[in-house]
């Protein structure tokens, strides 16, 4: 992992979560998983240039597990629907339960998925928008010194630990699955496997669809989890810091607005391409996951493979940070922002400098607008 240089100046985001940027970035383009390169010591991502063919076989991976998320689902509601006993065996639970759970976890990621695949430009231009902010505040504050912000190494180690370790267990959990036949393709196409395919073939196929589904989760999920650290860190940060620099009255005050209005539209931006996309599904279904998981710790042992079960507890602790740290951080966002206006409001004597404030609008992170809103 690149180690970033040390800077002088305004600093928005902790040195760890660029690291994990790093790190993702990095195993994923050598994966063949990405296109995308990040430059720790610019803070700039940027799209590579690959084969077209290359960039066409990642988006068809991506419809892919769409549509397989769409045939779970059907599979789901005919099994459930239909007249006929659904079984009570304990490989059947499990695969129901199984075929349930790809479903909605993948339900939870789809945006970022879709984003990732068809749309990787504009993830870009949010990302790169963070050193921008850090100049403009640098700009108004004294370059001199040096301002760290608050970082949870917990967290930022847990980050780069889990994702140097995903890749060695999924492939782990995808044979287990396929071992004990409780991969959703069985359900799905029953009849053609026997049929169709030798039984070696067989189960290479159903491996690499498990394979597929499980990398584009966690590809999924692990970018999702870093990009909005990254963007809240930076909105925290750049209030907290606005709001001390303010205190000095000899501050220019037409900048600080300057700088408020930018960062507005950058907030506007996020919300617009990226947040009404991908935080609706990710509380619906994303609460239902962690609903599903934990009814499957308590209800589900001893019904499935000991590295399956494994996967209940370990899905509900790493949606905590969904949960507990994202979620109630973005709905901060327009708390400090309304902190911030107030003292500044206080702080302005020109006339034309309170005529800028009131056209000033409250920044805010939207997590339900889309959904009760309509967008």
């Amino acid at each position: 992992m690149s180690q970033l240089p040390k800077e002088v100046g305004v600093i928005l985001v902790s040195s760890g979560l660029w690291g994990a940027l790093d790190l993702y970035v990095k195993i994923h383009e050598r994966n063949g998983l990405l296109y995308l390169n990040f430059f720790p010591s610019e803070k700039h991502l940027r799209v590579k240039q690959v084969l077209k063919s290359r960039i066409t076989f990642l988006r068809g991976l991506t419809v892919f597990v769409v549509v397989h998320t769409a045939f779970c689902f059907v599979s789901l509601i005919v099994k459930f629907g239909s007249k006929g006993e659904v079984g009570d065996d304990l490989g059947n639970i499990g695969q129901t339960f199984l075929t349930f759970y790809i479903a909605t976890l993948f339900s939870c990621m789809m945006a970022t998925s879709v984003i990732l695949s068809f749309w990787s430009e504009i993830l870009c231009t949010m990302i790169n928008t963070v050193s921008f902010m850090e100049e403009r505040v640098s700009d108004i504050s004294d370059k001199t010194n040096t301002s760290y912000p608050k970082s949870n190494k917990m967290l930022e180690h847990g980050l780069t630990t889990s994702l140097k370790l995903i890749y060695f267990i999924v492939p782990t959990l995808a044979s287990v699955v396929i071992l004990f036949d409780l991969d959703p393709a069985i359900s799905l196409l029953p009849p053609l496997y026997p049929l169709t395919f030798p039984s070696l073939t067989a189960f290479v196929l159903r491996l690499t669809i498990i394979l597929i589904l499980a990398t584009d989760i966690v590809k999924s999920a692990w970018f999702m989890l870093l990009m909005s650290l990254i963007l809240l860190t930076t909105v925290m940060e750049w209030s907290r810091q606005m709001q001390n620099i303010v205190q000095n009255d000899t501050i220019n005050h037409n900048k600080v607005i300057r700088t408020y209005r930018e960062m507005l539209v950058w907030i506007n931006f996020v919300n617009q391409e990226y947040c009404d996309l991908a935080i609706p599904p990710l509380i619906c279904f994303g609460m239902g996951t962690l609903i599903l998981t934990n009814y499957g710790t308590i209800q589900l042992y001893g019904a499935l493979p000991a590295p399956l079960y494994a996967l209940m507890p370990i899905t509900s602790l790493n949606g905590l940070p969904f949960l507990a740290i994202i979620l109630p951080t973005g709905s901060m966002v327009h708390v400090v922002a309304t902190r911030f206006k107030e003292k500044l409001r206080w702080k302005l004597r020109e006339k034309y400098e309170h005529r800028l404030f009131r056209s000033l609008k409250t920044m805010a992170v939207n997590i339900y607008k889309s959904i009760w809103k309509g967008g």
